[in-house]
């Protein structure tokens, strides 16, 4: 039961935040990151396109990514662009760029409507870096960035 209680509460944050901005969350999708059989590579993918990726659910219209607690996402390659409406929920939550890794963004955004969102709360972004200063952390082409 707690862990229905908590899904709903993460809806409700998600409605909260969208409302906000003015996004109708009628259609909004829960994607949980377990970080195992869930990775926030195939969130972000499965928000996209609508669709399970992995083991993740599938997205439906503006989507909501819940990322443990207090997780640390270490990265060696970028994540998928995002091209959709999304609310990360970090919890806590650091995604940042393996030390080793090849230059570039951590979150990158071109979505196909200018009326589209990315929020991210509760969440650190630490190590990105691209030679052409276009954004290291979250760089957005087309689309709102919401902190």
């Amino acid at each position: 039961m707690v862990k229905d209680f908590g899904k709903v509460k993460k809806k409700v944050l998600l409605s909260a935040l969208l409302l906000e901005l003015g996004v109708g969350t009628v259609q909004a999708g829960l994607i949980i990151v377990d970080g195992n059989s869930c990775t926030l590579a195939d969130a972000i993918s499965a928000a996209n396109t609508d669709q399970a990726v992995g083991n993740c659910s599938k997205g439906s219209g503006a989507d909501f990514i819940s990322l443990p607690d207090n997780e640390t996402f270490i990265l060696d390659q970028a994540l998928p662009l995002i091209e959709s409406s999304i609310a990360i929920q970090g919890h806590g939550a650091t995604i940042q760029r393996a030390a080793n890794a090849p230059e570039f963004g951590i979150l990158r955004m071109n979505a196909p409507n200018q009326s589209d969102v990315l929020i991210l709360h509760e969440l650190t972004i630490t190590g990105g870096h691209r030679a052409d200063n276009q954004g290291g952390g979250v760089g957005v082409i087309n689309g709102n960035l919401t902190l």
